[in-house]
């Protein structure tokens, strides 16, 4: 692995040692150092004990002395344990033994891998302040290169061997001149990511190499039990006992470690990222708070500090106000993304009806705020009585729950009196401090419901009769009499007995159900009915759902048939200033003030569907007797991912080899839907436009939305090709597919290069 460039490009000014070395600080703290790549870069070589503070201070214009520099010379040699057997020698009459560096001076200076001399006159000088040329030297030969490799003048051979060897790069000084600490840093950092004399990389003296690692936690419990565990991409490490320095937290780089998992050093990459504060988020991009747009593919990962997920399941929770790291690969593209998530630990539940913002003071302190509800911004009058809400004082912003659970109280620990978990419908979940006093009022057999916070930890606990579970879900594929699993619309799965018989269970598959559980290991399912009393269009642009108004933070969710459910905005609708039909809304809910805060439509954004080429074939399926033959029939889509899975496709009918899309069960074994593709012809490149970072074509005249991963075909070559931008350099003229027309709010889904 060669580091020689991993980091040059931040820019580190560091303070060097000048007589005491300590056991090197968790975090470095200098109040002189104003950007975040000089503190990172102060911290990577404070974890290898290099150096400290001066006084706690910077001073990046200080020079340093050649006893100075030739401690952290030996100390990056991993020689310091030697120090204390060279500290009764006099080798030169101006370094007695009481001098504080005597032992690394005298080690530096003794035996074949010796890396500094004296002067003619039999002293060393060891207050006078290092030149560069002299501390280049001395680094050029901890890197194992000789007199003999840079030749017999001097400076200038070991001068053009640093250069060479990046051991210079960034640093502006003449050879002679005094090096100043914020140099002497540097050149200890550029040796960092130096190979030595033989190709091998200076890193590895400290332990291997993990590339491309995001620091995703700290403090946690590695897999040994050891405390002080660092949570990465890559798996867990251990700090050890002088910690990690906190502002790695979410950052992406090299970690160097030793064989037992201890972690030795963090060197942050020099690839490009930037950090952006979330305005608002879809599943495939995120607007910060100016209005720039950063598209993120809907497979590259997002880390937290509790899991690796990705932005398509998690950016209908993303509040505004949230920090993103995003990070780019070499050609440009976002691969990777870090945000910062901070667990709730103090929340109010509201209980009264009377709603203002002195409710929230004990949380927010008074000053403004924003509010969101259900991860949608809402106004202070949206809130509900035993909604329950928590703040973020960094982004000022008031988190509001509804998420309701109506359950059997199955179990709890380590009691019922002071409960920290509770297991309710076979989940268990973290229960807050605020929380206790009104789950003890709860004996286990009792059926209540508890009241959550948007990350689901139990804020409280209240009769089923007072408040009543706001679960609902879609009920799975393989659900029987005796066993089913629903998914809530966020994703949060349930399983149980329905306590059904096989053929009323298989009735509800895929169906939109409300749950709740009144005995261990039980679930009760029932089917909502549509729009639930609620008729009439959806008017996007008057927010009204028929005559009713849409509350400020309204859900929305997609899904196709009995196909899966996703969390969509009003933005991801093509054409979304007129109406949706009342024929497709599939459910809608409304508040305790009766506004729509919840809608569940069918098929609105054609965003649900895989699209390339369809084709189809038969499989032989179980015989009913020798003189009987039948077939399934299976239909897959061909893009650039690949062939998909074949899916049952009773009743959804193709064009074989055509441009369409599918949609599938949320199992993936059944075709729910297909739909063919609208051709339009010699489109020029130059019809393809970018405008706040999202891409439109003029088909017809009218200005049409191309999605991120558009899927792109080379007609020429019968290739995929990687990226709209390919298949246009291609060819000039392109042939585009849409789900629907431009005018009824198509999209185009396919883009076929001629050649």
């Amino acid at each position: 692995m060669n580091m020689k460039k991993s980091c040059i490009a931040i820019l580190l000014v560091l303070s060097a040692l000048t007589a005491a070395f300590g056991a090197h600080a968790a975090a470095p703290v200098f109040p002189d150092i104003s950007d975040a790549g000089t503190a990172e870069g102060v911290a990577a070589l404070q974890m290898l004990g290099v150096i400290n503070g001066d006084g706690g201070l910077f001073k990046p214009g200080g020079k340093l002395t050649r006893a100075a520099f030739c401690k952290m010379a030996v100390v990056i040699m991993g020689r310091a344990d030697e120090e204390p057997l060279y500290r009764n020698r006099t080798i030169f009459p101006d370094v007695r033994p009481n001098h504080w560096a005597a032992g690394y001076i005298g080690l530096a200076v003794t035996g074949e891998n010796k890396i500094i001399s004296g002067f003619t006159d039999g002293t060393f000088k060891p207050d006078d302040f290092i030149t560069y040329a002299q501390a280049v030297t001395l680094l050029m030969r901890v890197l194992g290169y000789t007199d003999a490799d840079a030749g017999m003048l001097w400076p200038g051979g070991y001068m053009d061997a640093a250069g060479r060897a990046g051991l210079t790069d960034g640093i502006d000084q003449e050879p002679g001149g005094a090096v100043l600490r914020a140099q002497a840093a540097k050149l200890f950092f550029n040796m960092l990511t130096s190979d030595k004399k033989g190709g091998e990389p200076f890193l590895a003296s400290f332990g291997s190499a993990t590339e491309n690692v995001v620091i995703m936690d700290l403090n946690v419990d590695s897999a040994d039990r050891r405390q002080g565990g660092i949570k990465t991409s890559a798996g867990v490490f251990y700090a050890g006992n002088d910690g990690f320095p906190e502002l790695f937290l979410g950052r992406r780089g090299t970690l160097i470690a030793d064989a037992s998992g201890r972690v030795a050093t963090f060197l942050p990459a020099d690839g490009e990222s930037v950090s952006v504060s979330v305005e608002t988020a879809g599943a495939t991009w995120i607007k910060d708070s100016d209005g720039r747009r950063y598209s993120i593919p809907a497979g590259v990962p997002v880390y937290t500090s509790g899991e690796t997920t990705t932005l398509p399941d998690i950016f209908v929770d993303i509040a505004p106000g949230a920090v993103m790291t995003i990070f780019y690969s070499p050609d440009g593209a976002a691969d990777a993304v870090y945000m910062k998530s901070e667990p709730s630990s103090a929340a109010l539940v509201v209980t009264t009806s009377d709603i203002s913002t002195r409710v929230f003071a004990p949380l927010t302190g008074g000053g403004q705020y924003r509010i969101f509800r259900d991860g949608a911004e809402a106004d202070i009058g949206d809130i509900a009585k035993y909604d329950v809400a928590t703040y973020d004082a960094a982004s000022r912003v008031l988190r509001v729950s509804s998420f309701r659970l109506t359950g059997y109280y199955e179990s709890a620990w380590p009691n019922t009196s002071s409960p920290m978990r509770v297991t309710v419908m076979g989940r268990e979940f973290d229960v807050l401090p605020s929380a206790e006093e009104t789950l003890s009022e709860f004996k286990l057999g009792q059926v209540m419901t508890l009241l959550f916070t948007s990350d689901l930890k139990v804020a409280g606990a209240v009769d089923r009769l007072n408040a009543s579970g706001t679960a609902i879900g879609i009920v799975g594929d393989d659900a029987t009499g005796g066993s089913a699993t629903v998914t809530l619309l966020d994703g949060t799965t349930f399983s149980g007995n329905p306590g059904l018989d096989n053929y009323a269970a298989a009735q509800l598959r895929g169906e939109l159900v409300s749950v709740t559980s009144s005995g261990v290991g039980k679930i009760t399912l029932v089917r909502l009915a549509a729009r639930q009393g609620l008729s009439g269009e959806l008017n996007i642009s008057a927010r009204t759902l028929g005559k009713l108004e849409l509350a400020k933070g309204v859900r929305v969710f997609e899904r196709v048939g009995k196909g899966p459910v996703a969390r969509i905005s009003f933005d991801d609708i093509a054409g979304e200033t007129g109406s949706i039909p009342a024929s497709k809304v599939v459910y809608a809910g409304a508040d305790s003030l009766g506004r729509v805060d919840i809608v569940v439509l069918d098929d609105v954004t054609g965003d649900r569907y895989t699209y390339g080429f369809l084709y189809e074939r038969l499989e032989p399926a179980p015989s009913l007797g020798d003189d009987v033959e039948l077939y399934n029939r299976y239909v897959y889509a061909v893009n650039s991912a690949g062939e998909t899975t074949p899916a049952l496709a009773a009743g959804v009918e193709i064009r074989y080899g055509s441009p369409g899309g599918l949609a599938l069960s949320g199992d993936g074994e059944r075709a729910v839907s297909a739909v063919p593709l609208t051709e339009y012809k010699n489109v020029r490149r130059s019809d393809f436009s970018v405008s706040d970072g999202k891409t439109a074509v003029k088909l017809g005249g009218v200005s049409t939305p191309v999605p991120d991963g558009v899927q792109c075909y080379n007609g020429a070559m019968k290739t995929w090709f990687k990226s709209l931008a390919d298949a246009r350099a291609f060819s000039e003229t392109l042939t585009v597919y849409c789900d629907k027309t431009p005018e009824t709010g198509g999209k185009a889904r396919i883009v076929v290069a001629n050649g």
